[in-house]
């Protein structure tokens, strides 16, 4: 039983880890395409920020607030 368990929480995991990898793939295809087309380099820089961010385990409203004021600035400054 105890053997079967270890195979069990090794398998939910894998499967947490593999949801994970899925909610990145999406994100990416969302973050890189609008419509069809290339949504600008201003959008991948201020996600990349906020991809970070969150890497580093910072406060969700203050990564979404600083990649947002990324992109706002990058758009600002006419990088599309």
């Amino acid at each position: 039983m105890e053997k079967y368990l270890k195979g069990f929480q090794r398998y939910e995991a894998l499967l947490n880890d593999m949801g994970i990898v899925l909610l990145i793939a999406v994100a990416a295809v969302a973050m890189i395409y609008e419509s069809g087309d290339f949504s600008g380099w201003a959008r991948c820089i201020g996600v990349f920020c906020t991809g970070v961010l969150a890497y580093l385990r910072v406060n969700i409203l203050w990564g979404l607030l600083v990649g947002m004021i990324v992109t706002v600035v990058l758009r600002w400054i006419s990088v599309a």
